[in-house]
């Protein structure tokens, strides 16, 4: 994967599964990872890991179905 050091990416579901998957490969290209997911325990505990990695990362709580959400996540 190209470098992505100086970008953001917003990653849904990245609490487990593929928004996991795709939210670490996303960081170790060089991103800084907004993790956003509904499992509020299991998205700090990706973001706490990402960090403890040298990997810029935050956790929102988002619930994708949810409009409001959506937009407070942008």
């Amino acid at each position: 994967m190209a470098t992505l050091a100086g970008k953001v990416a917003i990653v849904t579901g990245a609490a487990q599964g593929i928004g996991l998957g795709i939210a670490q490969a996303l960081a170790q290209a060089g991103a800084a990872v907004v993790l956003a997911d509904v499992n509020d325990a299991a998205g700090a505990d990706v973001a706490s890991a990402l960090a403890g990695e040298g990997r810029e990362a935050c956790y929102l709580h988002a619930d994708v179905t949810q409009e409001s959400d959506v937009h407070g996540l942008i």
